[in-house]
């Protein structure tokens, strides 16, 4: 859901939002949260209503609102909630009440607009101690919900460690990882989509950020956000599509474990490899996997 990488725009930015049709990728999100400025927020509700009044090129534009507690959040809301979105960003979800509040006031605008309830999809994005503490309870929150987003730069400000944006030559920290760990494995206990990782803050340092997706693709995210167009080529490799070597060896140990358990056997060598029965199913899984996607 949203596609690999999800490209930031800042609604307030006009120049910005007339090249939505030609930007790179399937998938926007008009930012109407930190990259506006207060004195901008009205005027960017107006402009990501006109965007989602007009063709896209095919583009799924979803729209990151304020967060809840914020004076912004319902106007918000009644700006955007329409045809054409393809879902809400929520920024700093600290608990199930958060998504509780949002759901209620995004089913009022589906009522009134003569919308399908429970229509328009949530991305919850978790950067705060509190919001990974709550996660048992905010991935049931909502039938909404359809995946999580990682928060980097302000969880790791929140849990007083170094991120990676800030100095690309470290590691990942352990916390994070911890935390990006979590996020995955709430998410598939929920049955959500796989999460997405925050955006990298450096759009030049392509080396940092192949570092930065790779790690989150390792640990089981499907996807990561932008904030440069010249992001999301980058991201959508490493994210996308397997590659021809991997679907060739995929059907090489899927073919050998067959043949091995049809002659009862269900642990072989394939490529040098031990092959058992989960090892099977993974490559099974990524078989599947891409002739959905062709």
């Amino acid at each position: 859901m949203g596609g690999t990488a999800m490209l930031f725009v800042p609604a307030a930015e006009e120049r910005k939002i007339r090249k939505i049709p030609h930007l790179p990728g399937d998938s926007v999100i008009l930012d109407l949260e930190d990259s506006v400025a207060r004195s901008a927020k009205e005027s960017a509700r107006h402009a990501a209503a006109s965007v989602l009044e007009r063709p896209t090129d095919g583009k799924s534009i979803w729209v990151r609102v304020n967060p809840v507690g914020s004076e912004e959040l319902d106007e918000d809301l009644s700006a955007v909630v329409r045809p054409g979105l393809a879902g809400l960003t929520l920024p700093k979800v600290e608990s199930a009440r958060d998504l509780h509040i949002v759901d209620y006031l995004v089913g009022r605008k589906e009522r009134k607009l003569n919308l399908q309830p429970g229509s328009v999809p949530l991305m919850a994005t978790i950067e705060t101690v509190a919001g990974l503490r709550n996660l048992e309870m905010i991935v049931t929150a909502t039938p909404r919900l359809r995946l999580l987003c990682f928060g980097a730069g302000d969880f790791s400000l929140d849990a007083g460690v170094e991120w990676a944006g800030d100095d690309p030559e470290a590691p990942p920290s352990e916390t994070l990882t911890y935390a990006r760990a979590q996020i995955v494995l709430w998410s598939r206990s929920a049955h959500l989509y796989a999460p997405h990782d925050g955006a990298y803050p450096r759009h030049g340092d392509h080396e940092g950020l192949r570092t930065e997706a790779e790690h989150a693709r390792r640990m089981g995210f499907g996807g990561k956000h932008a904030i440069h167009p010249d992001q999301v080529a980058q991201i959508g490799r490493i994210f996308g599509r397997p590659s021809k070597s991997e679907l060739d060896k995929a059907q090489r140990t899927v073919e050998a474990f067959d043949r091995a358990e049809a002659a009862g056997q269900a642990a072989i060598t394939v490529d040098g490899k031990l092959v058992d029965y989960p090892i099977a199913a993974r490559a099974r899984q990524l078989l599947a996997a891409h002739d959905v996607a062709t």
